[in-house]
């Protein structure tokens, strides 16, 4: 379980900081790919924050 927690906070890092990574030249495109379906399909990255009621 805690694998998984920090697979998906280095997702978020990843994708929140997405210019600062561009910048460095740091973005495979199959990375990129992966995170953008699974933000169109999940909608997990949509906001950085979300209120806890809400969920």
């Amino acid at each position: 379980m805690r694998a998984v927690t920090i697979l998906l906070m280095l997702m978020h890092l990843y994708w929140f900081c997405l210019g600062f990574f561009l910048q460095l030249g740091w973005t495979p495109e199959v990375i990129n790919r992966i995170l953008g379906n699974f933000n169109r399909k999940a909608g997990l990255f949509h906001t950085l924050f979300i209120p806890k009621d809400l969920l």
